[in-house]
């Protein structure tokens, strides 16, 4: 192969794993930003899609509050113990889940668990563990 040949090959391989590399930062920070939504946000994604009432809502908001401050309290007593982090965490967002299925009907309680189940991998379930999405 001609030096020019192997030079456009290098260029044309360089970008497609910069192309990669951007998709990836991408998506990280798509995820990242659905987990820093407000728990009133939070609150108005799971009321449109399960039709929650208002009363449900104002429910969830408290709950997703409630898990706001804690999750805020393990950060600043785990600082640097990501393993003790990461357990705290994934307790946090079960007792969550389950906060929020007490307040559910029986439909929206079936909805629910399908959209928990069928979350995308940005919400951190799955073999990399953790937690998060709705």
């Amino acid at each position: 192969m001609k030096k020019h040949q192997v030079a456009k090959l290098t260029f044309a391989v360089s970008m497609l794993m910069l192309l990669g590399v951007v998709t990836a930062s991408a998506q990280r920070m798509e995820r990242m930003q659905r987990m820093r939504m407000s728990p009133e946000d939070r609150a108005k994604v799971l009321a449109d899609s399960l039709a929650l009432d208002s009363t449900q809502t104002a429910q969830v908001v408290a709950i997703y509050k409630d898990q706001q401050d804690a999750m805020q309290k393990v950060r600043e007593d785990n600082q640097g113990d990501f393993d003790a982090m990461r357990a705290a965490m994934t307790d946090l967002r079960t007792k969550t889940e389950e906060k929020i299925k007490a307040v559910l009907n029986d439909t929206q309680k079936a909805k629910y668990e399908e959209m928990l189940k069928n979350r995308p991998m940005g919400g951190m379930r799955g073999p990399r563990g953790g937690g998060g999405g709705y």
